[in-house]
């Protein structure tokens, strides 16, 4: 194990842990909303023979915070992660991402197709596709809520523990130990509590979302191989029009495995790795 590492993009400092050795087959990880880079320790266990890079995202995890001014809308994540590949000298990788990590990546691999080796996706595929004729009711919601969550204050919680069970019993619940794993990266203490230290602005609604249109012109620029590895008591239901656009991309390959939202974090870890492994040593296509 390599151990955490951090890195600086615009003068935003990115937190990450890494795994493996330095030249081994590149992997970067991108996790889901209000989780961070321990949502990668149990596959991390099970995939030693890659260099594999798990990010906080910006906001997440031990991560910094956006400027006062800024939001947090998923392009943004697109360049910031491009550029950690940057100062880890990666002009190639495969991406991995669970959740909202998912559809960063599949924007990243539509956006720069020749830097993604294969797209791996776990329970996630691309955002909700957005019309655009309520582009205006967006912005007025996005504007109300980023006022809202700009001032406020996260739960504080009397122990660390009883901040690990509101996790573990919150929303898109997780098994105790998968959120005790998070609390590790996730948890801080003051003179009121314990707290998950997330940013509360991650909360608030994008100003803009990516139309039908917007999605189908990434995900047919995308020419990695591509695995959608979906939970069957997963959160991919009744996304038919994206799961349709998806459909579409070129070398792509499902898979259905037991488990809920965050199987890569929970018992079925070891299965979830086995087919990542097994999708990564593929000879090229």
């Amino acid at each position: 194990m390599l151990g955490d590492c951090q890195f600086t993009v615009n003068g935003l400092s990115l937190a990450a842990r890494q795994w493996g050795r330095v030249g081994a087959t590149p992997v970067l990880a991108i996790h889901g909303w209000l989780d961070n880079a321990a949502s990668f320790y149990p596959l991390a266990e099970h995939l030693r023979d890659l260099h594999l890079v798990a990010v906080d995202c910006a906001g997440h995890g031990l991560s910094g915070r956006r400027s006062a001014d800024a939001g947090y809308n998923i392009w943004q994540d697109v360049g910031e992660l491009f550029a950690v590949m940057d100062q880890l000298g990666w002009q190639r990788c495969h991406l991995l991402g669970h959740s909202r990590g998912a559809a960063i990546a599949s924007l990243m691999a539509g956006t720069f197709p020749d830097r993604i080796e294969r797209l791996l996706l776990i329970d996630g595929m691309v955002p909700a596709a957005f019309d655009p004729r309520s582009a205006h009711k967006q912005l007025a919601k996005a504007i109300t809520e980023h006022q809202r969550y700009r001032h406020s204050q996260p739960s504080m919680f009397a122990s660390y523990e009883a901040a690990v069970a509101a996790r573990a019993n919150g929303f898109l619940a997780v098994e105790l130990g998968a959120a005790a794993l998070l609390a590790e990266r996730g948890v801080s203490e003051c003179e009121q509590g314990f707290y998950w230290h997330n940013d509360q602005r991650l909360k608030a609604a994008s100003e803009l979302k990516l139309s039908s249109d917007n999605l189908a012109g990434f995900l047919g620029a995308i020419t990695a191989p591509t695995l959608l590895i979906e939970a069957q008591q997963g959160v991919l239901a009744g996304r038919e029009r994206e799961r349709q656009l998806f459909n579409d991309l070129k070398h792509l390959r499902s898979e259905v495995l037991p488990g809920g939202h965050h199987l890569h974090l929970e018992q079925q870890a070891p299965q979830v790795a086995a087919v990542l492994q097994q999708f990564i040593a593929e000879s090229p296509l």
